[in-house]
């Protein structure tokens, strides 16, 4: 390993570039920040290819979620979130089946999206953190449609057990 990190980078990859997400709206900050670093690619030697978002939403996707709050283990039900308690009490309602059946749809979007690409370079989050307390007066549905924006370039890859990595490239809002 230590040989490998003293090997000359990668040059040429392929990487799929995506700026929007189905269910936000990115902040123009964030947009700048992601073709920034996409140009850095692009002038050490990588092929970088813009791509459109796909054709989805947050209620294909919700059933996923709700099904994997509703399976987690909880010492009292009392000392949860409304928001967590929503997902939990609706997602026992979930067919397995059907929260699996999501999964492998993500799954197949997300290998079509990357097509033969090495990777794909898209920001972390559409916009930047609420503020504390933000969602505190909303309902458990609300509080999750409101903050599921957060995860609108994530979500899937980390439900549907894609390899992914976060850096860092800048501060904002």
């Amino acid at each position: 390993v230590l040989a490998q990190s003293r090997a000359a980078p990668p040059s040429g990859l392929r990487i799929k570039l995506l700026l929007d997400s189905p269910v936000a709206t990115v902040e123009p900050d964030i947009r700048e920040g992601t073709l920034r670093i996409a140009g850095l690619l692009e002038s050490l030697g990588h092929h970088v290819e813009p791509i459109a978002a796909p054709a989805s939403s947050l209620d294909e996707f919700l059933p996923i979620y709700q099904r994997f709050a509703a399976g987690l283990p909880v010492l009292h039900e009392g000392w949860l979130q409304p928001v967590t308690r929503w997902l939990r009490e609706v997602g026992a309602q979930i067919d397995p089946a059907l929260a699996q059946e999501r999964v492998a749809y993500f799954e197949r979007l997300l290998a079509g999206l990357l097509g033969d690409a090495d990777l794909m370079l898209r920001p972390t989050t559409p916009c930047f953190a609420p503020r504390v307390g933000q969602y505190a007066s909303l309902s458990g549905e609300e509080h999750f449609r409101q903050a599921a924006v957060l995860g609108g370039f994530t979500a899937a890859v980390n439900c549907s057990g894609q390899p992914a990595a976060t850096v860092p490239a800048g501060l904002g809002g």
